[in-house]
C-alpha cells in the first residue's frame, strides 16, 4: 500500500482528500476518476481508501498542503523529495523517502471497498 503515498515522477506531491470535508463516497469518485487506469502498465485499479491523519503525515517528515482551489477538501501530501524518471535518487534520499512511505503505509488504516465498481462507498465509516 506504500504506493498510495508515492508521488509520481517529477513531483513530490500526492493528491488526497480531507475526511473532514469529503465523504468517503466522494473520495471514491475522485480516486476512480483521477487515479484509476486499468489499462496502464502496471494497472492502477481502485479497491478502497487509506485513511491517515495530518498529524502522522507531519510526524513522519512530510507536509500537508491545502489545495482547496481544486475542490473543497483537497490537499496534497508533500514529501520534499522529487524522483526524476530515469534518474536514480541519491542513496541517502532514497532511504529517507522509502522509510517514510513505508511508515505512512503502516500507520494508515486501509479500508477495502466491498463493491468497488458501484458508485456508493461500501467500506464502512
Amino acid at each position: 500500500m506504500r504506493g498510495a503515498f508515492e508521488a509520481p515522477p517529477g513531483s513530490d506531491e500526492v493528491s488526497v482528500s480531507r475526511r473532514w470535508y469529503v465523504a468517503p463516497w466522494l473520495s471514491k469518485a475522485y480516486a476512480k476518476h483521477r487515479v484509476q487506469r486499468p489499462r496502464a502498465s502496471p494497472p492502477k485499479v481502485y479497491k478502497g481508501l487509506a485513511f491517515v491523519s495530518v498529524e502522522i503525515v507531519r510526524r513522519f517528515g512530510s507536509a500537508v498542503i491545502d489545495s482547496r482551489s481544486e475542490y473543497l477538501g483537497h490537499a496534497d501530501i508533500k514529501h520534499g523529495i522529487v524522483r526524476v524518471k530515469g534518474v536514480a535518487l541519491a542513496p541517502d534520499l532514497r532511504k529517507v523517502l522509502e522509510e517514510r512511505l513505508e511508515r505512512l503505509a503502516q500507520a494508515a488504516r486501509y479500508t477495502e471497498d466491498r463493491e468497488p465498481s458501484r458508485i456508493q462507498w461500501r467500506g464502512g465509516d
